[in-house]
């Protein structure tokens, strides 16, 4: 029967390293810094004002979504009214669905951030945080939105594309004979 032998340390390794560390500097003299006092931010220094967040999503849209509850009632899209951005009369409605439904109850300024996606998509989504942001001033009305399905997101994405296939199902032609 054949054993291996034990491997010893080498005397090269039990040896001091070549180079020896370097000591840290010494420092002889104290720094001082001067502390200026910091000025608390005034209402001129800092733009409070208070919203509700919420964010939708539909395919690869996003939007977020602010509700001013305390401004006059509009609505605003990237920067534009709801009318310049979705031009289309299914899309302005289907942002306003939520807020049709509940009435009255919701007062305020909204404005979306969104971005992704197509136009309907983008509509959707918008659509689904406006109707998170109502939720979120109003709790009374989740019943009413959710008998009219507004507070679920639609799961349906692009499948995405597979290899051996011209698609994410559609396979090459192919000759039976």
């Amino acid at each position: 029967m054949i054993t291996k032998r034990k491997k010893t340390a080498s005397k090269k390794n039990l040896t001091k390293p070549r180079h020896p560390r370097k000591k840290p500097p010494v420092i002889t003299e104290k720094a001082t810094i001067e502390v200026q006092p910091v000025q608390p931010q005034t209402a001129a220094h800092v733009k409070k004002e208070k919203f509700l967040y919420s964010v939708g999503r539909r395919k690869s849209s996003i939007a977020r979504v602010r509700l001013y509850p305390l401004r006059e009632s509009a609505i605003e899209v990237n920067g534009q009214t709801l009318e310049r951005y979705f031009p289309l009369q299914k899309f302005q409605k289907s942002v306003r669905m939520p807020l049709d439904i509940v009435g009255l109850k919701v007062t305020g300024s909204i404005t979306i951030r969104v971005i992704g996606g197509g136009i309907r998509g983008q509509a959707e989504a918008a659509q689904l945080g406006i109707a998170r942001a109502i939720l979120q001033q109003s709790p009374e009305s989740r019943t009413i939105l959710k008998k009219a399905g507004l507070l679920r997101r639609d799961p349906r994405e692009k499948e995405r594309k597979k290899y051996g296939l011209r698609g994410a199902r559609r396979a090459p032609q192919w000759q039976k004979r």
